[in-house]
């Protein structure tokens, strides 16, 4: 039941501060024009399928290979890192093997 009240009353303050943003009018002048173009594309795209499908494939292939990029770039920083951590694990090895020996020496 509170759910369904938040709900309602998320929209209710969407809509209201919709209204109140509609009073600048520079705001309402921006809305109408994104308005209106949105309008065009869609009229052209539903006349034009095709050049829709073109659209879509052009941008996933765009982001696709941003995120490979990413991700490539990522897995370049891991690599970088385990090296270092490696570098690191080895250097502590060899000061233990070499506390280790002195200290059998003295020992001795």
């Amino acid at each position: 039941m509170s759910e369904s009240k938040l709900m309602k009353f998320v929209a209710i303050g969407s809509l209201v501060g919709l209204a109140v943003s509609m009073f600048d009018r520079t705001t309402r002048e921006k809305t109408v024009s994104c308005l209106k173009q949105t309008s065009s594309q869609v009229k052209h795209y539903s006349s034009h399928p095709s050049e829709a499908v073109h659209s879509i494939r052009s941008s996933f292939a765009k982001w696709e290979g941003t995120i490979n990029n990413g991700i490539n770039e990522v897995l370049s920083v891991i690599d970088q890192v385990e090296g270092y951590l490696d570098k690191v694990t080895e250097s502590e090895e060899t000061r233990n093997e070499t506390d280790a020996a002195t200290n059998q020496t003295k020992t001795e």
